[in-house]
């Protein structure tokens, strides 16, 4: 029988596009960091900020395309935000489409300057095995704070995202904090014993975007001097 040559799914996540993933509890600033990149870029690098939450509340409200989703889809999608629950693997299939619009919608992406900054999404290790077939992950960026930092920036607006929030509420921001500390924190040494760079950001009740942003690069400067070089900041 003669073989036919496929490449493997390694070879052809050589092909796709860049991503960094942030990871830290709800209220640590994924948000206001991943704008902040977004917004200013570095150096020669560009940056496309998916937000998984906000395209979920955004597809509940109904400002994102009504063709991605049906009437059924988009209840579903509101059960979960209200529940703070994770997707189950059979309701992957929404982050799936989320992100593959959205990656559709970015301008072209022409090489290694431009990176996908992933903010909630993926959520546990099922979630970053199927993510893997469509983003290939060379950074984590963990945003480290404890439970009492989390309601204090909560509290006090520190990220300025939390305005209009309906999932800020005391008993849905612990269960995601459990949710996270079972789910979402063992990614990071997921990553790591795939060889993925992890760098480490203190948060603190009143750290700002931009200083978050100041210490991911003074680290990326440090650690990526030769891959990841850049010759100035914005």
């Amino acid at each position: 029988m003669r073989t036919v040559y496929s490449p493997g799914k390694e070879a052809m996540r050589d092909t796709l596009p860049i991503g960094m993933l942030l990871l830290g509890p709800t209220g640590s600033g994924k948000t206001p960091l991943g704008e902040l990149l977004s917004n200013q870029g570095f150096g020669r690098w560009r940056f496309y900020h998916f937000d998984f939450g906000h395209q979920l509340r955004t597809t509940v409200s109904g400002s994102l395309s009504s063709r991605l989703f049906d009437d059924n889809e988009r209840r579903l999608i509101a059960e979960i935000l209200r529940s703070g629950r994770l997707l189950t693997n059979e309701e992957f299939f929404i982050a799936e489409r989320l992100l593959r619009s959205f990656l559709a919608q970015c301008p072209q992406m022409s090489g290694r300057a431009e990176i996908v900054v992933l903010n909630g999404l993926p959520r546990n290790v099922f979630q970053a095995e199927r993510v893997a077939d469509i983003v290939t992950i060379r950074l984590v960026v963990t945003l480290d704070c404890n439970e009492d930092v989390v309601f204090r920036r909560i509290e006090s607006n520190a990220g300025g995202d939390r305005i209009g929030r309906q999932d800020d509420g005391l008993d849905l921001v612990s269960r995601k904090l459990v949710l996270y500390e079972q789910e979402t924190k063992p990614l990071r040494d997921f990553y790591k014993s795939r060889g993925v760079p992890i760098v480490e950001l203190p948060v603190t009740a009143s750290s700002t975007a931009e200083e978050l942003r100041s210490l991911l690069f003074h680290q990326w400067r440090e650690s990526f001097k030769d891959e990841w070089h850049t010759k100035a900041i914005p």
